[in-house]
Parts: C-alpha cells; structure tokens; sequence
C-alpha cells in the first residue's frame, strides 16, 4: 500500500507548500485551513541550499509524519528562474518518495489568497504586485469576495513599467480609483 493509500478519513492528508519564486524562501505545512508550521526566509539567491533544511524544519515543528502529506503544492511563478527551477524540482521528487499529489500554484494566486484570508472583501479589488528583479512590476489584479473568502482574477498578469501602471488600472478599475495592494513589489 503506498503512502497515499494509507491516508484515511480520520486523518486527512496535510499539504506541504513551498515557495522559491519570489525574494524569499519558504515552506509550510498545514491540514485544511490551519497552518501547523511555516518558515520563510528573505532570500534573492542561495534557494538550493536553503529550501531542503528548510522542509525537514518545518516538517518535524508540524507534528504531521512524512507519510501523512498528501499534496505537495509549489510555486510556479513569476519569479526568479533558478529559484522556481529549484522549488519545482524539490517539490516534484517530495511528491515522488511520498507518493503524494504535486501541484502548482502562481505567485499571484498566492498572495491574492494570503490577502483575502486577512481583509474584509469590501477591500476589493485586489492588486498583486511581484519583483521582476527588473525594471518593470509583475502585477495581477483580483477580485475579493465574501465566498470563502477567496480571490478571484480580474485581468491575465502583466508585465508593466512603474510609470504605467497607473493607466492600467485606470482601464481596469478606473482613475482615482484606488486597489488594495499586496504582494513583495507593493511598496515600490
């Protein structure tokens, strides 16, 4: 019987996420909607050496046993190429040795979701603003609603410079208007 197989009903499996996209390194393990252990790390560089540390940490503070993890979820980005090649490939041979369900989740949807669980959907909408570590700004804008309180895409992500972004979300969400922003580039 492989490890997913034993999972049952009265011990469902827990979820291991992972996240090397950004400009930080981090891990979490949590059943259903509680987070049992988490850790991140502000990292632009050095994901490799970091991330599998990281896992075993996070794994043993959650109290789940390896066998219990049935979904492992990664982030596919955007982000820092070497650093999601990273993510990708620890999550892919985890989800293998465990016989566990692998998953990809955006960079955005990440975030949007974090931001939705903090904030009264009255916020909405959502802008989620990532470091392209280059001249322009990954952005996604969302929609927050009431439903599980949950985001929901407005527009596809774009790739905008800093001096445009302000006519994007005036054909988005109109002028004055003004989003709730997350995400590592919301400041800039």
């Amino acid at each position: 019987m492989t490890p997913a197989a034993q999972r049952g009903a009265h011990n469902p499996a827990a979820l291991l996420a992972i996240d090397t996209a950004g400009s930080g390194c981090s891990a979490a393990v949590a059943r259903g909607a509680t987070v049992l252990a988490a850790e991140r790390q502000a990292l632009r560089h050095g994901h490799a050496e970091v991330l599998l540390p990281m896992i075993d940490r996070v794994v043993a503070a959650s109290g789940v046993a390896r066998e219990q993890i049935g979904i492992v979820a990664a982030a596919v980005g955007p982000g820092g190429f070497t650093g999601i090649r990273v993510g990708l490939a620890a999550a892919s041979g985890i989800a293998l040795a465990l016989g566990a369900r692998p998953i990809g989740v955006t960079s955005f949807a990440a975030v949007a979701a974090a931001a939705a669980r903090q904030v009264d959907p009255a916020c909405s909408p959502l802008l989620v603003a990532l470091d392209s570590r280059r001249a322009e700004l990954y952005v996604q804008l969302f929609a927050l609603t009431t439903r599980n309180k949950s985001a929901v895409p407005l527009d596809a992500p774009q790739a905008l410079p800093p001096d445009r972004l302000a006519d994007y979300l005036a054909g988005r969400i109109g002028r004055g208007a003004a989003p709730l922003l997350a995400g590592d580039a919301a400041e800039a």
